[in-house]
């Protein structure tokens, strides 16, 4: 879509995002040709909108004035005077007094150097006079081109943006390939997935057959007849030129917007917006527990067997007492394990259940609540929550889980009380999972390096801020059926997109610092960062039962048995291994599967090192909580497992009760304890 009718004249500058802050910027994403090409106004949408692509296409000066001096010559007076206005330039000026001849002038403003120009002979009925006007006006139009063309790359390389602009030149020429141009395109918008490789240029053809008609007519000695077809399909009209000239002068109007529509991505909007707020009951169907165990080698059991058996872990210490909550609580963290932690304490349940209790199966029920995914709460949505596990607890133990920032206060839902756990990840490895999701697994942004969509800049991380790009809610869109019109599939996909890259752009920007942090205010203050940093690391300490690390699945796995195990204690005499998490070493979903068996790209390559100093940068606070969470979960688990957390080789310990003596020191010596060396 364009904010004004196409003109017959060279194209000039394309935005690739929309100028919201005007009547058609909210209406459109693509911007090319007048008014939008006239003046300074490249400059504003550059600086308003940093995310803006733009697009020049450059012709050779001989050619571009050719073609331009008849559309200008059919053209009404005031069409051709607003036009020049935009451009800068008069249309009839004194002659120059240089003697020097045009030829030679245009060979010298050109950049190839000396090049035959398209029209040497003037016919036989124009005057000397008339001769000279032309050259002298040819002179003043190729000048004002070729300057503006050096205007624009010289004012995106002065702010050291040269990768927002991309030119093309010579698109009219006849050794110019299709392929080559329309790829350089597609990388530079990131349009791979609809990029038409094999399509001819649009209008090509017709500057072709224009030039074709025009060498004609010079070899005839003859100029173009205004009133002929081919000059209508060329002139400027009075309302295309007022309109070049609104932006340059108040000499011309802006032509007005199109009526006011329905549109169809609203009214999709609102379908999905009924859609997922249409009330349900909860789900009490728990995760899908991991299948049969892996048989493990001699060498593998060895390199994971512990210093303690499940049955002896030492009580002694207050951080290792088991707590004995009415339910459980996983408010999970996206991309930070949660289905391989989730699988293993749903088959953990009935084990307990048999083991513990006597019973073939569970008591506990596991609630899903089928409710909008938000993941903050506003005040009244925050105390309905509280509510409703509440509501559980009345019903008997329960664990439940939800995509949510810590909500404050709900330990105290019910009187036996209510424990959280959690699970972190490596923040820069779980920036890189939520991209190889979206653009590899569910293909909701284009499947490239993370690099190419950083270095492209449309993942646009440095301008993000939490005070407008934080996202309270995501919507998931419903994908529609194999049957569904293209218009349908359309609709999906772009907003499929903006939500992937708002969430994208969310998630890679301190976010778990945010999500330990909760529902206040202080959680997103720009102006103080480090109160949200401080209050994470408060309820870390403090709201939860325990925080384990993805990068050490087993040990923590074995810190919920110890601490909540009337959930998850499961069979006492066999400890959690890497067999028991089987999700979190295989692909997501058969289509992944059969991708990397075929060779397809299943995931980006390794970051550049400037792109990931880019995100160290913009997670400092999140990279300050991890190793915080690391540094307890591994005081924890030397406390409590009388082992560092981590097995370095193929170590056998010895039979039950046979135990080293670093395990038998007092707490005092056990705290100060460093990591076995390799």
């Amino acid at each position: 879509a364009a904010a004004a009718p196409p003109r017959p004249v060279p194209r000039g500058i394309a935005a690739a995002a929309p100028p919201r802050r005007n009547l058609h910027g909210r209406r459109y994403r693509t911007f090319y040709d007048a008014p939008w090409n006239a003046g300074g106004v490249y400059e504003t949408l550059a600086t308003a909108y940093p995310r803006a692509k733009f697009v020049l296409t450059v012709r050779t000066p001989l050619a571009w004035w050719s073609d331009l001096e008849e559309a200008l010559s059919c053209s009404s007076t005031s069409a051709r005077d607003a036009f020049c206005r935009g451009f800068g330039v008069a249309w009839d000026a004194p002659m120059a007094e240089d003697a020097q001849g045009w030829t030679d002038v245009f060979a010298r403003l050109s950049r190839g150097g000396a090049e035959t120009p398209l029209r040497r002979d003037y016919p036989a009925s124009v005057s000397d006079e008339e001769r000279g006007i032309r050259d002298a006006r040819a002179r003043r139009f190729v000048a004002a081109y070729e300057a503006r063309n050096d205007a624009v790359e010289a004012f995106f390389e002065k702010r050291g943006e040269s990768h927002r602009l991309l030119v093309l030149r010579g698109l009219d020429e006849p050794n110019t390939s299709p392929k080559t141009t329309w790829t350089s395109l597609c990388n530079f918008l990131e349009a791979w997935s609809a990029c038409p490789a094999s399509r001819p240029l649009p209008g090509v053809l017709l500057v072709r057959e224009r030039r074709a008609a025009a060498a004609q007519r010079r070899t005839d000695g003859t100029e173009l007849d205004c009133a002929s077809p081919a000059a209508k399909r060329i002139q400027i009209v009075g309302d295309r030129g007022a309109a070049a000239g609104g932006s340059g002068s108040s000499g011309g109007a802006v032509a007005p917007p199109p009526a006011k529509r329905i549109s169809h991505i609203r009214a999709y909007k609102e379908r999905v917006k009924q859609h997922l707020e249409t009330p349900r009951n909860a789900s009490t169907t728990p995760p899908k527990p991991p299948g049969p165990r892996k048989p493990m080698s001699r060498s593998q059991r060895l390199a994971l067997k512990r210093a303690y058996a499940a049955s002896n872990v030492p009580t002694w210490h207050a951080e290792c007492a088991p707590r004995r909550p009415r339910g459980v609580l996983y408010n999970r963290i996206p991309k930070s394990g949660s289905a391989s932690i989730m699988s293993w304490m749903s088959g953990q349940l009935n084990l307990t259940a048999y083991h513990r209790f006597g019973k073939n199966v569970t008591d506990v029920t596991w609630w899903s609540p089928h409710i909008p995914k938000h993941r903050w709460l506003a005040e009244d949505d925050l105390a309905n929550y509280v509510a409703s596990l509440s509501e559980y607890g009345r019903r008997g133990r329960f664990v439940t889980q939800r995509h949510v920032y810590h909500p404050d206060g709900v330990e105290r839902a019910h009187a036996d009380g209510v424990a959280l756990v959690n699970l972190v990840r490596d923040p820069i490895d779980r920036c890189v999972s939520r991209y190889n999701y979206e653009a590899f697994y569910k293909k909701r942004l284009p499947p490239v390096d993370f690099d190419a969509c950083l270095d492209g800049g449309r993942c646009d991380f440095k301008h993000w801020h939490v005070s407008t790009g934080e996202q309270h809610r995501y919507q998931d869109y419903p994908v529609p059926s194999r049957k569904a019109s293209a218009k349908e599939w359309k609709k999906f996909q772009r907003l499929s997109y903006n939500q992937s890259m708002a969430l994208l752009r969310d998630e890679c920007h301190d976010y778990m610092t945010r999500w330990f942090c909760g529902h206040g205010p202080e959680c997103r203050d720009d102006s103080d960062p480090g109160r949200a940093l401080e209050k994470a690391k408060h309820n870390v300490r403090h709201a939860y039962a325990h925080v384990g690390v993805l990068e050490d699945l087993v040990n923590t796995a074995q810190m919920f048995r110890i601490l909540l195990p009337d959930f998850f204690e499961g069979d006492p005499d066999r400890t959690p291994d890497e067999a028991d998490f089987p999700a979190h070493h295989t692909e997501k979903s058969a289509v992944m599967v059969h991708a990397a068996a075929s060779g397809a790209k299943t995931k980006s390559a390794p970051l550049a090192p400037h792109n990931l100093d880019l995100l160290y940068a913009i997670n400092k606070r999140d990279v300050e909580l991890y190793y915080y969470i690391l540094g307890m979960h591994q005081r924890r688990v030397r406390l409590c497992l009388r082992t560092n957390g981590e097995v370095r080789g193929a170590r056998d310990h010895g039979d039950e009760g046979d135990v080293p003596d670093w395990a038998t020191k007092d707490v005092t010596a056990l705290l100060r304890v460093k990591d076995r060396p390799e």
